[in-house]
């Protein structure tokens, strides 16, 4: 802790990414900001754990009731962490969410509560690897362009980085527009009418792919 407060101290409602290989402390690490945070400055943590292992997830819950962190029983109000998970053995839809799902308890904490929150996300490799899992689940080139695009805007949306994917998105865009006509096909059949413009036609057929997903 010494060591990161010395050489790269958190800034208060910043980002901060923690990258390392397997078994090098990352877990004690959060559990060491958690404490901090709550005995230090009485503030709340928020954990968002994205295609965790069963154990890793059980053990973190453990280890937060041991040091006080997270009370059980008629002292629950007391606790000063919450915990979401979407285990690596649940369906895609559910690991997909468990990020947004994490961010709007840290936003109530934050707007309703008046807290300090700390919300960690663990871990965005697997936050981003669901989303290609869901392009690769689809059968079809043409509804996979689709989701892809779908999803490099949903993911740019979750971390305010717009600007920097834009240039992927227009890509995206550029190879959708190759397959006009079958995607005119497609659409032809839903709208009875005169064919929208592409970017209707994308926005249109991205929420209906993602609704047949979801149910």
């Amino acid at each position: 802790m010494q060591v990161v407060d010395l050489f790269a101290p958190y800034q208060r409602g910043g980002k901060i990414g923690l990258f390392s290989g397997a078994g090098v402390g990352k877990t004690v690490l959060i559990m060491e900001l958690i404490n901090n945070v709550t005995k230090a400055h009485g503030g709340f943590s928020v954990f968002a754990g994205v295609g965790e292992r069963t154990r890793e997830g059980n053990d973190l819950f453990r280890e937060m009731i041991e040091s006080g962190v997270i009370k059980l029983g008629g002292k629950q109000a007391e606790s000063k962490c919450a915990l979401v998970h979407g285990q690596m053995n649940e369906p895609l839809g559910a690991r997909a969410r468990v990020g947004l799902t994490g961010l709007t308890l840290a936003e109530h904490f934050r707007d309703a509560e008046g807290q300090d929150v700390l919300l960690f996300i663990d871990n965005i490799f697997c936050f981003t690897q669901v989303g290609w899992l869901i392009v690769e689940a689809l059968e079809t080139f043409y509804i996979a362009c689709c989701m892809l695009l779908m999803w490099f805007d949903f993911f740019s949306s979750f971390f305010s980085f717009r600007q920097t994917l834009k240039c992927l998105l227009c890509l995206v865009e550029f190879h959708l527009l190759l397959v006009t006509n079958q995607l005119w096909l497609l659409t032809l059949e839903v709208f009875k009418s005169v064919v929208p413009p592409p970017r209707k036609v994308l926005s249109l057929l991205c929420k209906r792919f993602m609704c047949l997903l979801i149910t």
